[in-house]
């Protein structure tokens, strides 16, 4: 790694650090440097599935709010199926009488219920997913190189052949 990869990835304040994802995140140029892996010569991998299901999480929650966005969507479906499924359920007892009196409406009722719900809690995980991105202090913009603003001028100036 350059060192300019490194003192950017010093100025990331996070303790929870998915490395793959942070040196995507910095935006510097980057090469593949192909090679073989070889076998391994005694013992196995220590790393087990909880681990990497871990690593996966962390993957999807340090850089996309896509898993929050996800609860919103899933109660926006759910209460749009408990609309249907209501206005099934009308139709159905007006035009042939309903044998089971009280279980659609319960039925329908609960489901449009928990999407609303699963709804408000993907608005209260948007706020959540918000708070967390700020409190990553992740800084704004990685500079590639600083330019000393006042040299610039004086070296416009040169150009022109003033002094």
């Amino acid at each position: 790694m350059d060192r300019r990869v490194v003192q950017a990835l010093m100025q990331m304040p996070e303790r929870a650090r998915f490395m793959k994802g942070l040196y995507a995140w910095l935006g510097f140029k980057t090469s593949i440097v192909p090679f073989a892996a070889a076998e391994r010569t005694a013992g196995c991998s220590k790393f087990r599935l909880g681990q990497l299901l871990d690593l996966a999480s962390l993957g999807m929650t340090s850089f996309s709010m896509r898993p929050l966005r996800m609860v919103s969507a899933a109660g926006a479906v759910i209460s749009l199926c408990a609309l249907a499924y209501g206005v099934y359920i009308l139709g159905e007892t007006l035009i042939y009488g309903n044998p089971v009196s009280g279980w659609a409406t319960l039925a329908s009722g609960m489901m449009l219920l928990s999407g609303i719900q699963l709804l408000c809690l993907g608005v209260i995980a948007e706020y959540l997913g918000r708070v967390f991105e700020e409190t990553k202090q992740r800084p704004l913009y990685i500079l590639d190189e600083r330019i000393d603003h006042s040299m610039v001028g004086q070296q416009d100036l040169a150009k022109k052949g003033v002094s």
